[in-house]
Protein backbone atom coordinates (compact mmCIF):
# COMPACT_ATOMS: atom_id res chain seq x y z
CA UNK A 1 0.00 0.00 0.00
CA UNK A 2 1.29 3.59 -0.71
CA UNK A 3 0.98 6.60 1.25
CA UNK A 4 0.61 10.09 -0.20
CA UNK A 5 2.41 12.64 1.66
CA UNK A 6 0.05 15.94 2.39
CA UNK A 7 0.24 18.64 0.22
CA UNK A 8 2.79 21.07 2.13
CA UNK A 9 1.01 24.12 0.24
CA UNK A 10 3.02 26.64 1.69
CA UNK A 11 6.13 25.52 0.64
CA UNK A 12 4.82 24.46 -2.76
CA UNK A 13 3.95 28.56 -3.19
CA UNK A 14 7.39 29.47 -1.83
CA UNK A 15 9.12 27.11 -4.44
CA UNK A 16 7.26 28.65 -7.42
CA UNK A 17 7.65 32.11 -5.73
CA UNK A 18 11.11 32.34 -5.83
CA UNK A 19 11.30 30.92 -9.00
CA UNK A 20 9.48 33.38 -10.81
CA UNK A 21 11.48 35.92 -9.25
CA UNK A 22 14.82 34.64 -10.05
CA UNK A 23 13.59 34.13 -13.37
CA UNK A 24 12.97 37.46 -13.72
CA UNK A 25 16.39 39.24 -13.79
CA UNK A 26 18.12 35.80 -16.24
CA UNK A 27 18.70 37.76 -19.98
CA UNK A 28 17.89 34.47 -21.63
CA UNK A 29 14.38 34.28 -20.63
CA UNK A 30 12.22 36.36 -23.48
CA UNK A 31 9.54 39.01 -22.23
CA UNK A 32 6.76 36.28 -23.96
CA UNK A 33 8.30 33.39 -21.42
CA UNK A 34 7.91 35.69 -18.51
CA UNK A 35 4.18 36.27 -19.09
CA UNK A 36 3.75 32.85 -19.35
CA UNK A 37 5.38 31.74 -16.31
CA UNK A 38 3.79 34.66 -14.66
CA UNK A 39 0.11 33.15 -15.69
CA UNK A 40 1.38 29.96 -14.57
CA UNK A 41 2.45 31.34 -11.57
CA UNK A 42 -0.67 32.72 -11.01
CA UNK A 43 -2.95 29.71 -12.09
CA UNK A 44 -0.99 27.56 -9.49
CA UNK A 45 -1.51 29.96 -6.84
CA UNK A 46 -5.60 30.16 -7.42
CA UNK A 47 -5.22 25.96 -7.57
CA UNK A 48 -3.69 25.92 -4.29
CA UNK A 49 -6.38 28.25 -2.66
CA UNK A 50 -8.88 26.73 -4.05
CA UNK A 51 -7.53 23.69 -2.76
CA UNK A 52 -6.81 25.27 1.15
CA UNK A 53 -10.78 26.33 0.31
CA UNK A 54 -11.63 22.75 -0.31
CA UNK A 55 -9.66 21.47 2.70
CA UNK A 56 -11.56 23.81 5.28
CA UNK A 57 -14.64 23.37 3.67
CA UNK A 58 -14.13 19.25 3.68
CA UNK A 59 -13.13 19.09 7.19
CA UNK A 60 -15.35 17.08 9.77
CA UNK A 61 -17.12 19.22 12.58
CA UNK A 62 -18.39 17.31 16.22
CA UNK A 63 -21.96 16.42 16.89
CA UNK A 64 -21.53 19.39 19.36
CA UNK A 65 -20.98 22.26 16.72
CA UNK A 66 -24.89 22.95 15.22
CA UNK A 67 -24.69 23.52 11.29
CA UNK A 68 -25.62 27.09 10.58
CA UNK A 69 -29.00 26.68 9.22
CA UNK A 70 -31.78 29.49 8.24
CA UNK A 71 -34.74 29.46 10.06
CA UNK A 72 -37.38 27.55 9.17
CA UNK A 73 -35.44 25.47 6.27
CA UNK A 74 -33.52 22.42 6.21
CA UNK A 75 -30.00 21.97 4.64
CA UNK A 76 -28.47 18.57 3.00
CA UNK A 77 -24.90 17.85 4.60
CA UNK A 78 -22.56 14.72 4.28
CA UNK A 79 -22.71 13.03 8.15
CA UNK A 80 -20.61 9.55 9.84
CA UNK A 81 -23.67 7.68 11.63
CA UNK A 82 -23.97 4.09 12.98
CA UNK A 83 -26.91 2.14 13.64
CA UNK A 84 -27.19 0.62 17.23
CA UNK A 85 -23.66 0.87 17.68
CA UNK A 86 -22.75 -1.04 14.37
CA UNK A 87 -20.59 -0.13 11.92
CA UNK A 88 -20.00 3.75 10.99
CA UNK A 89 -21.51 4.22 7.00
CA UNK A 90 -21.20 7.58 5.40
CA UNK A 91 -24.26 9.12 3.99
CA UNK A 92 -26.29 12.50 3.46
CA UNK A 93 -28.76 13.95 6.02
CA UNK A 94 -30.63 16.99 6.36
CA UNK A 95 -30.60 19.52 9.04
CA UNK A 96 -33.85 21.04 10.13
CA UNK A 97 -33.60 24.65 11.76
CA UNK A 98 -37.77 25.46 13.55
CA UNK A 99 -38.94 24.11 10.14
CA UNK A 100 -42.83 23.45 10.12
CA UNK A 101 -43.83 20.40 9.24
CA UNK A 102 -47.23 18.69 9.03
CA UNK A 103 -47.62 15.71 11.66
CA UNK A 104 -50.10 13.12 12.51
CA UNK A 105 -49.33 13.57 16.10
CA UNK A 106 -52.44 14.84 17.63
CA UNK A 107 -50.79 15.54 20.73
CA UNK A 108 -48.22 17.49 19.14
CA UNK A 109 -50.74 19.94 17.21
CA UNK A 110 -52.44 20.72 20.13
CA UNK A 111 -49.31 22.09 22.14
CA UNK A 112 -48.33 24.37 18.69
CA UNK A 113 -49.36 28.15 17.51
CA UNK A 114 -52.55 27.40 14.99
CA UNK A 115 -51.42 30.08 12.83
CA UNK A 116 -48.63 28.40 11.55
CA UNK A 117 -49.36 25.21 9.60
CA UNK A 118 -47.63 22.19 10.98
CA UNK A 119 -44.67 21.68 13.91
CA UNK A 120 -41.26 23.16 13.71
CA UNK A 121 -38.95 20.58 14.07
CA UNK A 122 -35.07 20.98 14.29
CA UNK A 123 -32.12 18.53 14.33
CA UNK A 124 -31.31 16.13 11.92
CA UNK A 125 -33.87 13.97 9.39
CA UNK A 126 -33.58 11.84 6.47
CA UNK A 127 -35.64 13.44 3.28
CA UNK A 128 -37.40 10.57 2.02
CA UNK A 129 -39.74 10.02 -1.30
CA UNK A 130 -43.24 9.75 -1.65
CA UNK A 131 -45.42 8.28 -5.07
CA UNK A 132 -48.37 10.68 -3.69
CA UNK A 133 -47.19 13.73 -2.79
CA UNK A 134 -43.30 15.50 -2.60
CA UNK A 135 -40.78 14.26 -0.45
CA UNK A 136 -41.18 14.34 3.09
CA UNK A 137 -38.63 14.56 6.16
CA UNK A 138 -38.48 11.66 8.64
CA UNK A 139 -36.56 11.75 12.30
CA UNK A 140 -33.62 9.37 12.65
CA UNK A 141 -34.83 6.83 14.92
CA UNK A 142 -33.31 6.46 18.76
CA UNK A 143 -30.60 3.35 17.45
CA UNK A 144 -29.16 5.96 14.59
CA UNK A 145 -26.31 7.96 16.22
CA UNK A 146 -24.31 10.78 14.14
CA UNK A 147 -20.49 10.77 15.09
CA UNK A 148 -19.71 14.16 12.75
CA UNK A 149 -21.10 16.14 9.71
CA UNK A 150 -19.63 18.39 7.19
CA UNK A 151 -20.69 20.90 4.59
CA UNK A 152 -21.93 19.40 1.24
CA UNK A 153 -19.18 20.34 -1.43
CA UNK A 154 -19.69 23.57 -3.40
CA UNK A 155 -17.56 22.80 -6.63
CA UNK A 156 -16.49 25.74 -8.77
CA UNK A 157 -15.73 24.79 -12.34
CA UNK A 158 -12.08 25.08 -12.83
CA UNK A 159 -11.44 25.35 -16.91
CA UNK A 160 -7.80 24.53 -17.78
CA UNK A 161 -5.86 26.69 -19.71
CA UNK A 162 -5.82 25.79 -23.82
CA UNK A 163 -3.11 25.00 -25.55
CA UNK A 164 -1.87 27.11 -28.84
CA UNK A 165 -3.24 23.79 -30.72
CA UNK A 166 -6.65 24.15 -29.41
CA UNK A 167 -6.75 28.45 -29.35
CA UNK A 168 -6.59 28.20 -33.59
CA UNK A 169 -9.31 25.67 -33.90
Amino acid sequence: MTTTKPLDLEAIKDRYSSWAERADGQPEITQTELTIISRQRRDILDLLSEVERLRAEAAWRTITEVPEVKPECAAEFIVAASYDGGKPFVTTCFYLNHMYLDTEDDRLLELYDEDKEGVPFSGWHWRKEHADYDGFYEPLTKYHVILGWMPMPSFRLITPPQSKDESHE
